[in-house]
């Protein structure tokens, strides 16, 4: 009795929190698509991402769609890691502002002009996550873009993807680095860095780039095989779309898979366990940011740290409310003092405009819009000189 009446109450809880995220979800996209009419004529693109790559392909476009590499994230035997996309090709982004975004891979899938690899050499390499790839925004619209063609940082490329983390941000750089021998370095930093640590930490692939100095897996001579892997995958996904979006018998059974896993319920408790994540791999991000800082040193390249605010932090610091957010921020910051790396805080440039919350898409927590992009971007353009 007392089991019975303990998985009960679960499952009612569980039921209470799905029925709360459905209309929290309704009511927020409503009011995004109500934004976004408020501010243009045009209709809110409310396709799904496969969908649009369906419509783009029956056009017969050269398409592909933003496959991180954390999705690789529990490889397969004899599997190579990718740390980039598909090459060449028009990739779908997202779509939070009301429209989708797209951009063309350059020769190693990354979101650069293609031209910019025949330099002999590049003085400035911006490695990130989704921010600093330039999520959500037009490819014109996004840190290193605007850099390039505002502040004439011509020689800059751009080897950000989303999802990485800190120990994907390093092997990309060890990969990559010897192409381009940039002057400075630029990582960039956002708040869920050291949770994508956590799950980073476990892929064996990866953990060989901490290890082992010597470690590569040679993907300057393996885009081909980067391209399979991943248009195999996505085709993949695709099949599986084309199967689903008219099951309706598919949709009840993963409604109820998704209940009785009490999804709801796991994912409110991990909030708290979170929180417990920053101080249990700050050691072992100390420890990536030391190889960050000897492998710049061999290169002679100057190591730059730009940090940018979460929705949640800046909403707290305007309503003077005290956040784990800004907490977590100053144990980050202090590893990176401890290892004389220069620091960009660009939570001081965001938090005196005007509306701080502006620099999100209607406010909301999402990516970054065009003005957050800017912000940061002329904000590290400052301290580039």
């Amino acid at each position: 009795l007392f089991c019975t009446s303990i998985i009960l109450s679960l499952m009612l809880v569980e039921g209470v929190l799905i029925v709360q995220k459905k209309y929290l979800e309704k009511k927020n996209y409503n009011l995004k698509i109500q934004q976004y009419k408020n501010f243009t004529k045009a209709n809110f693109d409310e396709r799904s991402k496969i969908k649009v790559y369906e419509d783009l392909k029956n056009k017969n476009q050269n398409v592909s769609i933003v496959y991180a590499p954390k999705n690789y994230f529990n490889p397969k035997k004899n599997q190579i890691m990718p740390l980039s996309g598909i090459s060449l090709k028009k990739g779908i982004n997202c779509n939070e502002s009301g429209y989708y975004t797209y951009f063309f891979s350059d020769r190693y899938g990354f979101n650069n002009d293609d031209k910019l690899w025949e330099n002999k050499t590049n003085d400035y390499l911006l490695l990130g996550d989704s921010y600093g790839f330039g999520a959500c925004v037009k490819s014109k619209k996004n840190i290193s873009s605007i850099l390039r063609d505002k502040h004439k940082y011509k020689r800059l490329i751009n080897l950000s993807w989303p999802g990485n983390g800190p120990l994907t941000e390093f092997a990309t750089l060890r990969e990559y680095i010897n192409l381009i021998k940039p002057k400075k370095i630029i990582i960039q930093y956002y708040s869920n860095d050291l949770i994508n640590l956590q799950k980073e930490l476990k892929n064996p692939i990866l953990i060989n780039y901490l290890n082992d100095d010597n470690f590569s897996q040679n993907l300057i001579h393996k885009q081909d095989e980067v391209n399979k892997w991943t248009e195999n995958i996505i085709q993949k996904e695709f099949n599986k779309f084309k199967t689903k979006k008219n099951d309706t018998n598919f949709k009840k059974i993963s409604s109820i898979f998704i209940f009785f896993k009490l999804n709801n319920i796991r994912s409110f408790l991990k909030i708290g366990a979170n929180k417990k994540v920053y101080k249990n791999y700050l050691n072992q991000y100390e420890k990536i940011m030391k190889k960050f800082k000897l492998l710049s040193d061999k290169y002679n390249s100057e190591l730059i740290f730009i940090y940018m605010p979460s929705h949640s932090e800046i909403k707290n610091v305007i309503l003077k409310k005290n956040s784990y957010e800004i907490e977590k921020r100053q144990l980050v910051l202090n590893v990176i003092k401890k290892l004389d790396i220069k620091i960009i805080n660009t939570a001081d440039a965001i938090l005196k405009i005007n509306d701080p919350l502006t620099v999100f898409p209607f406010k909301s927590p999402n990516h970054y819009n065009e003005k957050g992009y800017r912000i940061v971007a002329d904000e590290l353009a400052k301290h580039l000189n």
